[in-house]
């Protein structure tokens, strides 16, 4: 009991510590939480921030989407009575293409994260430099056409999370190589045809999230393998990517379980096996992919999760039938007309399919018969007329959408008298009455004779 109060007193008093009493936000803005909103309000500067009346442990300051210009002298002046271990400031979305020196003044060592992505900057403004706890730094969506080493070289000490957009830059930008804790890297539009072997030298053992994007790179650069920790890749959007997909390599991806290759414009399935060898979750989602090459899948492999929507798909691939420990498979918005018997019939585990807005127009009876783990079905804007009879072999199916499905509610579906899920967990409506499906199955199919 003792240490149960303990418990109390010491939940109590952290919020009371952290919950504000009275909102102190400027006229312009909201309290929220932690949090002070002032994003969207048309803003040509940063407000005053009235003294607050009490000390914060984290605070977030929201000032997104507003039409901020630069930021001056001493913007922030009253917040440093907060006594914030955490501040982070969000600027995301303004015009802002200056910093004075001095903007940061009282605050320099509570900035952990600050987010200036979409703005007007072509360097990065000194004055960053001297925030000395900053962790997460996001500067994509600015016309920055060099890093200066200086600031690079202040930042390097804490910085983990980085973004830029290298659009205006000539070359990879020599100062990457100042970072020494950089965990997490997102760059986008970089311009050239290959990365330096040497582009992530210092940071091979530490970074563990790259994104690529809208670059002119045409496969996944080798340098890659030198990731050592790399757990989380995504290539995408990248218009000149081509097969093969990766650049030579002398070693297999053993760390990398995410790998994202969406919207890359992809005509085939790549592959991927043979280079990333413990891959869990995979996204080939917004491609032209057609058909998927048996060969293209071993059958030794680990993927838990396959998205494989927004291609060109005309059925399921029967080469899925490969990927044996499947527990999500997302296929919407593809051209699939049928779910046949054996399309699924090696997926045993799968727990979570996703057909949504495919024109699928029959599902045969023992279309589900192997997935007695499947707990959720998506079948919105289908084209079934009827709910499959299919359904009544999944055991553990908890959720099933239909909605947007053009449900036709008659007495032909009498065998969803046995259903055993749960109908308040059936979304969709009848075709033409509006009735929700759940009602029918529960008020009038026992009706039928």
């Amino acid at each position: 009991m003792a240490f149960l109060l303990f418990l109390l007193f010491q939940t109590s008093t952290a919020f009371l510590f952290d919950a504000p009493t009275t909102c102190w936000a400027p006229s312009s803005c909201k309290c929220q939480a932690l949090s002070l909103e002032c994003d969207g309000m048309g803003l040509q500067s940063v407000p005053m921030f009235p003294l607050p009346d009490k000390e914060y442990r984290r605070l977030t300051i929201n000032l997104s989407h507003n039409m901020l210009t630069d930021l001056g002298n001493g913007s922030f002046t009253e917040i440093d009575s907060t006594n914030a271990s955490v501040l982070i400031l969000d600027f995301s979305n303004n015009q802002i293409s200056d910093i004075s020196p001095t903007a940061f003044d009282g605050i320099e060592s509570m900035v952990t994260e600050l987010n200036l992505q979409n703005n007007n900057f072509d360097v990065i403004p000194s004055a960053i430099g001297d925030l000395t706890r900053l962790q997460s730094l996001k500067l994509m969506g600015n016309p920055i056409t060099t890093l200066k080493s200086q600031v690079i070289f202040s930042l390097s000490r804490n910085l983990k999370y980085l973004t830029l957009s290298l659009d205006k830059f000539s070359s990879w930008p020599d100062e990457m190589h100042y970072f020494r804790q950089l965990s997490r890297l997102e760059i986008d539009g970089y311009q050239q045809t290959r990365l330096p072997l040497n582009a992530f030298s210092n940071i091979e053992r530490t970074l563990t999230y790259l994104e690529i994007s809208r670059s002119q790179l045409d496969r996944i650069p080798s340098v890659v393998c030198h990731l050592d920790n790399l757990h989380h890749l995504a290539f995408y959007s990248n218009p000149k990517t081509s097969i093969p997909i990766f650049e030579p390599c002398s070693d297999d991806v053993t760390s990398v379980y995410y790998l994202s290759l969406r919207n890359n414009s992809l005509s085939s399935f790549p592959d991927i096996f043979s280079s990333f060898t413990k891959l869990d979750y995979l996204d080939v989602s917004e491609n032209n992919i057609h058909t998927i090459d048996m060969n293209k899948i071993p059958q030794a492999n680990s993927l838990t999760h396959l998205n494989l929507s927004s291609n060109g798909l005309n059925r399921i691939p029967y080469a899925l039938n490969r990927l044996q420990h499947l527990k999500a498979l997302y296929i919407s918005n593809n051209k699939i007309s049928s779910v046949e018997d054996f399309d699924l019939k090696n997926l045993t585990f799968l727990s979570n399919l996703n057909l949504d807005g495919n024109p699928i127009e029959y599902i045969s009876d023992g279309a589900f018969r192997s997935q007695q783990a499947l707990r959720a079905l998506d079948l919105d804007n289908t084209k079934v007329t009827i709910i499959p009879r299919a359904i009544t072999s999944l055991t553990s199916l908890q959720q099933l959408q239909m909605n947007g499905t053009p449900i036709q509610c008659t007495c032909t579906m009498d065998y969803l008298k046995s259903l055993k899920t749960n109908t308040t967990n059936i979304s969709g409506v009848c075709e033409g009455t509006m009735e929700p499906l759940s009602v029918f199955i529960k008020d009038f199919l026992p009706f039928c004779p």
